[in-house]
This record gives C-alpha cells, sequence and structure tokens, in this order.
C-alpha cells in the first residue's frame, strides 16, 4: 500500500532536525526497506533508484511495525 509523500524531501536537501530517521520511498509512495538516519544540516544522500525521494519516519512508527 502506497504511503503518502507530501511531506517526502529530495535527495540534497539539508535535514531541518536532528536524529530524524528517513525511509527511502518511489516516486509514487511506495515503500523500500532502505532507511538512514540523519543528524541537523546534513544533505541527504542520493537514493538507491533515480526517482526516489526520503520521507521523513518518527520512532513511535517502529513500535506500531509499520515497515
Amino acid at each position: 500500500m502506497p504511503i503518502d509523500i507530501s511531506n517526502a524531501m529530495q535527495p540534497g536537501e539539508i535535514c531541518p532536525s536532528s536524529a530524524i530517521i528517513f525511509q527511502e520511498v518511489g516516486p509514487r509512495g511506495g515503500k523500500t526497506k532502505h532507511f538512514i538516519a540523519l543528524p541537523r544540516g546534513r544533505p541527504l544522500p542520493e537514493t538507491k533508484r533515480a526517482g526516489n525521494l526520503w520521507k521523513p519516519r518518527h520512532a513511535q512508527e517502529f513500535q506500531k511495525g509499520f515497515a
């Protein structure tokens, strides 16, 4: 099931706050199993596939088993 990508970020954008976990998502919201954690002020790395985006995730979602 696709997820909402309205607040997804492009590779190269600066991480807005500290200790954010990002999940790579496809251009239409399809989930991948690629996650990263970045400190504030660091640019988002390139995705594994062209056109993919980075979706911010919250630690509470891991407890719910969203992936």
